[in-house]
């Protein structure tokens, strides 16, 4: 199981000498990373580009924003967006500034 955190509260937690029970899922350095719980060791990575949002899905899926403008979720294991929702395209959005 995960517990989220953004990168800059994970190092904090991981800089400080308490030893860490969960997984965590960040992004930084245009990567999304799953760091292991001996936050050393870098279990999954993949580019992408800094976002202000991110959950991991029961099934085990990153849900995320892209651009954004448009939701993702991706699949850890093909590293593939399975679904997306782009919202300046969308319910009459063509040409105006959304941002998601």
């Amino acid at each position: 199981m995960f517990r989220i955190f953004a990168l800059a509260a994970a190092a904090t937690i991981l800089s400080s000498g308490v030893s860490a029970q969960h997984r965590v899922l960040a992004i930084g350095d245009k990567t999304l990373s799953i760091v292991a719980a001996d936050g050393k060791t870098t279990e999954w990575e993949m580019p992408w580009g800094g976002i202000h949002d991110i959950h991991v899905l029961p099934g085990g899926h990153i849900l995320t924003v892209k651009n954004f403008r448009t939701v993702v979720e991706i699949d850890p294991a093909t590293k593939q967006a399975v679904w997306s929702y782009d919202s300046s395209k969308s319910n009459g959005n063509a040409g105006k500034p959304v941002e998601i």
